[in-house]
């Protein structure tokens, strides 16, 4: 029987993503500790400006009045900000969200972008109303995909981290090293092979669709969830590799693409220098 909410998106390059949302309960404990770290911010700047304000009131009081609107200001940066720093900076988590294992991402599957979080965020105040998130509880159960009411706005889900690897393209293979997601430059290599061998691969089945698929992932690899990112490199690479003879064994996922994608337009200029 299944027990989770899963949600599918098919990404430009076809292939489909499935992400588990995240359920009332782990969004529950993600706002409260969120709202504790709220509060204390909030507790300690009403302390130090009221201090402020108390210090300047005997003396000017323009400054006194100044100091106030500074931490009338800074309280709703707390309010609204809060979530909007944490959500662009950490990848859609929240540091509610991060210990709890969820995080926030477009409908589409995508990092959470400003103006999505944006609105999410500003809408907020509707989703606490009455009082107590009562609004927003009500739409998380009631929609298909646990939408509070500043998703359904913005056109973001909340979905749990993906824990754990992927499947290799052979034995001699480890998706699960992180060093092997994080490289700063193409040039970097993410195989275990010492020596590339891409020159001798037997390409012909290779289309020209498939090497718009492969690029078009290389060009927007870097802007992608890591756990995304990870599964649509295997997919890909995987069903490259099915079509390809002569490759040795050991190319890690993104590595190989790179190789046939360099390889693949430099037999097409050569073809086209031979006529």
């Amino acid at each position: 029987m299944e027990l989770v909410d899963k949600y599918i998106t098919i990404s430009p390059e076809g292939v489909e993503i499935e992400q588990v949302l995240a359920g009332l309960g782990s969004r529950f404990l993600a706002i409260l500790v969120d709202t504790i770290i709220q509060l204390c911010a909030v507790f300690a700047f009403i302390a130090v400006f009221s201090s402020l304000a108390n210090t300047f009131s005997n003396q000017n009081s323009w400054i006194a009045a100044l100091v106030i609107g500074f931490l009338i200001v800074s309280l709703l940066f707390i309010y609204f900000g809060y979530f909007i720093f944490f959500e662009i900076l950490g990848n859609g988590k929240s540091v509610g969200k991060l210990l709890t294992g969820i995080k926030v991402v477009s409908i589409d599957g995508s990092s959470v972008t400003f103006r999505r979080s944006v609105l999410r965020n500003f809408v907020r105040i509707i989703d606490y109303l009455p009082n107590s998130y009562l609004l927003g509880a009500i739409s998380i159960f009631a929609t298909k995909h646990h939408q509070r009411i500043g998703d359904l706005v913005a056109g973001t889900i909340v979905i749990r981290e993906r824990i754990g690897g992927f499947r290799p393209i052979n034995a001699q293979t480890s998706w699960q090293d992180p060093s092997f997601w994080f490289s700063q430059a193409s040039s970097i290599p993410y195989f275990s092979s010492p020596v590339s061998d891409a020159d001798l691969w037997d390409l012909s089945q290779i289309t020209s669709t498939d090497i718009e698929t492969i690029n078009r992932f290389l060009e927007r690899r870097w802007t992608l969830p890591i756990d995304v990112r990870q599964k649509l490199a295997v997919d890909i690479s995987t069903f490259i590799y099915n079509k390809t003879f002569g490759v040795s064994p050991g190319y890690l996922p993104e590595h190989f693409l790179e190789l046939v994608s360099l390889a693949k337009s430099q037999k097409l200029t050569k073809d086209k220098s031979v006529h």
